[in-house]
């Protein structure tokens, strides 16, 4: 008696692909925990095709979960990925849920907004002992153009980067044994973005600084994102660090849902739920899903009791089959995609009480489903 439930969607057919570990030189290039699990984009890509024409074959509609994430990227909604699944999300019976993440907490996010050419800011990354390395990416919004100088925890400091577009440096800093390489990017990943993708191999512990000031200067805001928890080998966090703008890539689309998580039993939302909003503005996420303590089927005929973006981003894929199913049944509409199944789910959205709406932890409030429905039928 204690597991009376049938799940979200019970009468749904589910599509799983199983996705090939990441190559050990992409590991190796962006400093990951060879025993982290992490997958390359294209086969996350590939894998959607595979579902999306299986669907399309069996002429069946489509609800995407993609419960994966990364710090990397721009945050702007413009990467492959996230036009992929804005694709699929913008085609009939088709919908796509993407999970906030879980990195509010870690101080992995840092950002500043330099307010003249003069000024300059220090992000100031802890780093703890035994840390093989890792990697940080800083991006911003042309016509701002920024550089970067590196400070060691022994005192050793590299003077300002001279920019130049697609050139690697390497600098050695002797007397911490640590290597450090820099790549800077101008409107090639996102159209409007500039990127510093920098590489911190074999780091003495202590407290790193690297040093931001601005080439050229419009609104001066910058973002620096060091990786998931998952990937590095040790302790490695921001001491200013900024928990808003933390939500997991490709959590930053355009059209596909991300929905945050909170816990059902306090209605608090969970600390750990990646927060908005996109590096561009935009309302992300667009709403909250109960994803603390969630007991749900597991292996050999048990239950397992889980916490995190990836159950609540299971729970809001049942709900919008549900929707879906609900809408091609009972409108005369000719299909639904995943634009509209939004609408309807923030439709019925639950606010708390005193709580700014839309806001950075929420988005637009709880999924209702069936307050949603409710307020349908009587529009």
């Amino acid at each position: 008696l204690e597991h009376r439930f049938i799940g979200a969607a019970p009468e749904a057919t589910l599509a799983v692909v199983k996705l090939k570990p990441a190559k050990a030189y992409l590991k190796d290039f962006y400093v990951i925990r060879q025993d982290a699990k992490c997958f390359q984009e294209n086969d996350i890509m590939l894998a959607m095709k595979y579902i999306n024409d299986l669907a399309r074959k069996r002429n069946m509609p489509l609800v995407l979960c993609i419960a994966l994430g990364t710090n990397l990227g721009g945050h702007n909604g413009t990467s492959l990925l996230s036009n992929m699944l804005d694709a699929y999300s913008s085609v009939l019976n088709r919908s796509v849920v993407i999970s906030a993440g879980n990195g509010a907490v870690h101080r992995h996010h840092f950002s500043r907004q330099l307010g003249s050419m003069d000024e300059t800011v220090d992000a100031e990354i802890r780093v703890g002992e035994g840390v093989e390395g890792f990697v940080a990416e800083l991006w911003t919004t042309v016509p701002n153009v920024m550089t970067v100088a590196f400070t060691s925890p022994s005192g050793e400091r590299t003077g300002y980067i001279t920019l130049k577009q697609g050139r690697e440096y390497r600098e050695t800093f002797v007397f911490d044994k640590t290597d450090v390489e820099v790549e800077y990017r101008l409107l090639l990943e996102n159209n409007d973005s500039q990127l510093i993708f920098m590489r911190i191999r074999n780091p003495a512990s202590g407290i790193w600084k690297i040093s931001v000031k601005p080439v050229r200067r419009s609104d001066g805001i910058f973002h620096i994102w060091l990786p998931v928890q998952e990937f590095l080998t040790g302790e490695v966090y921001f001491l200013e660090a900024n928990p808003d703008t933390t939500l997991a890539e490709p959590g930053s689309s355009l059209v596909a849902m991300t929905v945050a998580f909170y816990n059902g039993v306090d209605k608090s939302v969970d600390i750990n739920s990646g927060r908005g909003y996109t590096r561009d503005g935009r309302v992300k996420p667009d709403y909250a899903v109960p994803g603390v303590l969630v007991s749900g089927a597991g292996l050999n005929n048990e239950f397992v009791v889980r916490s995190g973006s990836s159950v609540a981003a299971g729970i809001a894929t049942g709900a919008a089959a549900l929707l879906m199913e609900w809408v091609l049944n009972n409108t005369e509409a000719w299909g639904v995609n995943s634009s509209q199944i939004r609408n309807i789910i923030l439709l019925g959205a639950e606010q708390r009480p005193g709580m700014e709406s839309p806001n950075r932890e929420w988005g637009y409030g709880a999924m209702n489903l069936y307050r949603s429905l409710d307020i349908l039928r009587q529009l």
